[in-house]
Formats: structure tokens, sequence, C-alpha cells
């Protein structure tokens, strides 16, 4: 029976097809299909006036792509399960009802380069128009993505990073300049003491010095993608060529499928390459800062300052722009220490927790992208 079935419903489209070919030529998919083909990008405008319009370039090429996927899946069962993530149930639940109405509802054009008939066809139909779909999907979330990075932490942190350095560089200053003037007063055990913080805190600053430069290229990168003019251009390209590609694809009904996700794939490589590399690069920087040098270095303060005739009257104030225990109750060694210590720790902290929070953004966007990609 079912069979039978199957025959017949194959027969009504035949006949279908046969019937309206008498009387006019259905074209399938071309440029033409898009009402807004001809569309220019808005070059003069504002960039909030070309991010609208790449929106509505991008929400309508989604609905025309939708429009194909639910009329070939009308004709053609075997698509409904490719073309399930359109969200066309309804058309999947039709199956094979191939009636005139429905054959004239999908409008394709005069001037199409593909013929109802071949469209109708193509072995690769629904994967061509999912394809089509996913990736003005991506390029939709891609763009979302980088309009939602904030360079703001970024900045916040290599301020906090800079702020650690250069308190400990302070500190070093002042060290050195009180050894030099107590010099012939302080032992050889004193000496090396000296010796042995400045070397621990000149580490740290060296770290801390690559963190500082890592997360300004990072910020810069963030702050260049996040562009809104440059955003909106990128995708109204990427929209156009997706849609060039799969009419040409469904012409030739093409079995490889990487043209149709080409456009896109240079989006997410300029993702990799320009962002989350730069991202990569401030994490390897905040990852090999080891908190046990400032740590060492400024548990030694207290000691040094006990047995070194220092002038307290010329002491730094190392934590100036901070409201903390060391400035609001008087210059103390011990709390500059305790301060110095925990600067240092939230420095790398923060950038750490700023970098994975905007890379993530994006990684998750072109996992699911590269996913869709095949």
């Amino acid at each position: 029976m079912a069979i039978i079935d199957t025959i017949v419903r194959t027969v009504v489209i035949i006949g279908s097809v046969a019937a309206l070919s008498g009387c006019v030529t259905f074209f399938g998919p071309s440029m033409k299909d898009f009402g807004d083909a001809d569309t220019t990008w808005p070059a003069t405008g504002t960039d909030t006036v070309k991010k609208a319009a790449a929106d509505v370039l991008a929400a309508t090429t989604k609905a025309k792509f939708n429009t194909w996927g639910e009329e070939y899946a009308r004709v053609n069962r075997s698509a409904a399960g490719l073309l399930s993530a359109l969200g066309i149930a309804g058309a999947a639940a039709a199956g094979y009802d191939a009636s005139k109405d429905v054959l004239k509802g999908i409008g394709f054009g005069v001037g199409g380069i593909v013929t109802f008939e071949e469209f109708m066809n193509t072995k690769n139909g629904a994967d061509i128009i999912k394809q089509g779909h996913d990736a003005v999907e991506c390029a939709i979330a891609i763009a979302d993505g980088k309009l939602s990075l904030k360079t703001g932490p970024l900045r916040d942190a290599a301020t906090t990073t800079l702020d650690a350095s250069t308190s400990m560089a302070t500190m070093e200053s002042f060290l050195s300049g009180q050894t030099a003037a107590n010099f012939t007063t302080l032992t050889k055990q004193q000496l090396v003491t000296l010796a042995r913080y400045e070397a621990l805190s000149g580490i740290a600053r060296d770290q801390a010095t690559r963190l500082v430069r890592d997360l300004r290229a990072a910020s810069a990168a963030l702050s260049a993608a996040a562009n809104m003019g440059a955003v909106a251009h990128e995708l109204w390209m990427t929209v156009k060529d997706t849609r060039s590609e799969v009419v040409a694809a469904l012409k030739k009904d093409a079995v490889d499928l990487a043209a149709v996700f080409g456009s896109v794939q240079a989006s997410i490589n300029k993702v990799k390459d320009e962002i989350l590399t730069k991202l990569t690069q401030a994490k390897q920087a905040a990852s090999s800062q080891n908190p046990e040098i400032p740590q060492k270095a400024a548990d030694m303060l207290p000691q040094i300052y006990q047995f070194a005739p220092l002038d307290t009257r010329s002491f730094p104030d190392l934590m100036s722009s901070f409201t903390i225990a060391s400035v609001t109750t008087g210059l103390d060694i011990t709390k500059q220490s305790t301060d110095l210590k925990t600067l240092a720790a939230r420095a790398a902290g923060e950038a750490e927790t700023a970098i994975d929070t905007e890379a993530s953004k994006l990684e998750q966007i072109i996992k699911k992208c590269e996913k869709s990609a095949g």
C-alpha cells in the first residue's frame, strides 16, 4: 500500500509539472529572486544606517532560503530531515503534496538560472539550501559576537598590572637609593637580602611588562573588531557572497558545499587570526605570571625595613591610586607589603577573567559555525 501511495504521489508531481509546463515555464532560484539583489552598499551612511541595512539584507536572505526549503520539502519528502533545522515541520508533514497551487506558490522569477524541474530534481538541493541558511545565521552570529566584545575589562586589567609593576619599581628605586646612602653600615647578609629582593622584583616587573603589552594589543584588536561600520560591511558582503554561491551550487547540483560557506569561513579565519591570537597571547602572558615571585619579594620588605636605617619621611606611597589600608592609615611597611602582594595577584586574575570572557564568546560562535559547515 505504501509503495502504491508513493507511486501515486510521484505521478501527481510529474503530472502537475507537465500541466504547468504547457502554459508557463517555472524558473528556479536566481539572484533576481532576491528583490534587493541590486541594492547597493550605503557607503555614505552612518554606522547605524549601515548596520541596519546589513541586518535587513541578512534577514530577508534567511527568509528566502526558508521559502525555498519549504517548497523543496513539500515535493521531496527526503528533504524533510535535512531541512529540519529550518523549522519547517509543516512543510515536512505535507510530504508529496505537489498541487498546482503549491507549485505556483514557489514564486520563482522568470529570470531564474535554475528551472523548476532542475530545482526539484537536484539530489543535493536540500543540503545546499540548508547550508546557505546556516551560513547566513553564522554571519549574523559573528557580527553580533564582534559587537558584543568589551575592551574595558582588558584595559582595566592592564591598568591594574601596570600599577603593580610601577609600585614594585618605585620600591626598588627607593631601596637602591637608601642602600647607596647607607652602604658602609650594611652587613654582607643585609646586602645579599637587598640584592635578592631586587632580583625577585625585577623578574616580577618583567612579567608584568609583558602582560601589559599583550593586554593592550588584545584590547586594540577587540576595539578594531567591534567597529560597527566594519562589522556591517563584512556582514553585507558575506550575505551577498552566500546568495551567489547557493544559486551557483543549485545550478550544478554541487556535492561539495564548501563554497557556500566560503565567505563565512573567511570571516571565521579573520576572527581567529586577528582577535583570538591576540587573546591567546595575552592569556599565555597572564598564565605565566608567577604570583610567588612578587609575593616573596613583598614579604622581604619588612625585613629590609627593620635592618636598614631608612628615612621614613621619604618612604614611597606605593598605593597612591587606591584607597586601601596603607594609604589611609599612614606609611606602614607591613601594610605596603601586603597590599603589593594583593595587587600583583589581582592583576593576573583580572587579566585571565577578562580574556576568558571575551574569547569564549567568539569560540562558541566559531565552534557552532564550523560544525554547521561540516
